[in-house]
């Protein structure tokens, strides 16, 4: 499920402040780093952190992909 980066079945702040800390590279990882590339370019970066927090703050209602 695209936007659970936590992978446990839920998107919420958890998964954008995890996908946030690992783009700034304080995570080394992510346990479900296939569900970070949110737009679909093949590159987790600060535009995928963006639509999680647009996701989550119920500003969009699904992701590009």
């Amino acid at each position: 499920m695209y936007g659970d980066i936590k992978n446990d079945k839920v998107i919420n702040s958890m998964d954008y402040s995890l996908l946030s800390r690992y783009i700034l590279e304080v995570e080394k990882s992510l346990p479900n780093k296939e569900a970070a590339d949110l737009n679909g370019d093949n590159i987790i970066d600060s535009l995928d952190a963006t639509l999680l927090q647009r996701y989550v703050l119920e500003i969009i209602k699904k992701f590009p992909r």
